[in-house]
């Protein structure tokens, strides 16, 4: 398996900019105003260009978010992912960005909530339910203009929040600050197995992604998250054009670490400010 395409697919850029451009016009309404490289592709809007020299947060859902104290991390916009507003915790913080992934019930009583309350800007990537969608999204876009839509060459298994590290990069973010961007859950970096179930966003949450299961788990992850970062550092080079901060580097489920403790690691003043 590999970290470029979705599930085995293993994409080149030709391949991703045809199945990619075309997925996007075709799937999504707003997609009218397309920028692209062989890396990326995204709806431009007036929103995402705020991005630029800005501090910027991810908060995915893994353990690390509630190990931290992130909260005390000054930054200028802040994404999560998915069910994020699921948390009791989680779901009166306003989000600045949110992508929005197939797993999301968007015609949700919850979902819908969330968005009238605090107008985020909605980020869909590629993926087969939406062509299920499209009248929705006719009709959902109609009433609220503020969303768009990407996708990453380096999809693979890591979930959404490493490939919003991807967009906000493109975007010329000045600082990425992230957190809960930890890999299997419930999946020992540190011990190399399970351990537990553990998700910050969804307690019951258990369900492995497509062809990964607990024998195969770790090996995957590794090369996975191995790929990813050997591609952002050595070919992207996101650690010299903008700095990352991987707050949950710390944390027992964190595969990130093994790598941004070698290439950017936390410095004292940061480690001393989000301890809990």
């Amino acid at each position: 398996m590999t970290v470029f395409g979705i599930n085995t697919n293993n994409n080149s850029p030709e391949l991703f900019l045809k199945f990619g451009l075309n997925s996007l016009k075709n799937l999504f309404p707003f997609s009218d105003n397309i920028v692209f490289n062989d890396e990326i592709i995204f709806n431009q809007h007036t929103k995402l260009r705020r991005v630029k020299g800005k501090r910027v947060l991810i908060v995915g859902g893994g353990p690390s978010t509630k190990e931290v104290d992130w909260h005390k991390i000054d930054v200028d916009y802040i994404f999560s992912v998915n069910n994020f507003f699921k948390d009791k915790e989680y779901r009166d913080l306003k989000i600045d960005y949110f992508s929005v992934g197939a797993e999301v019930d968007i015609e949700g009583e919850e979902f819908n909530d969330y968005v009238n309350r605090h107008k985020p800007f909605l980020l869909f990537e590629h993926h087969g339910r939406w062509q299920h969608m499209k009248e929705f999204f006719i009709n959902f876009y109609s009433n609220y203009r503020d969303m768009s839509c990407y996708f990453t060459r380096a999809y693979g298994k890591l979930g959404v929040g490493i490939r919003l590290i991807t967009l906000c990069s493109f975007l010329e973010a000045k600082e990425i600050y992230f957190v809960g961007l930890d890999g299997c859950p419930g999946l020992s970096v540190k011990q190399k197995k399970f351990i537990e179930e553990k998700h910050s966003f969804e307690k019951d949450k258990s369900t492995l992604p497509f062809q990964i299961n607990k024998q195969n788990a770790y090996s995957i992850f590794f090369k996975q998250y191995e790929e990813f970062w050997n591609y952002a550092i050595n070919f992207l080079s996101l650690n010299k054009i903008t700095s990352l901060y991987n707050l949950g580097e710390n944390s027992e489920y964190n595969f990130s670490s093994l790598w941004s403790k070698k290439y950017f690691p936390l410095t004292q003043e940061i480690i001393n400010k989000i301890k809990k």
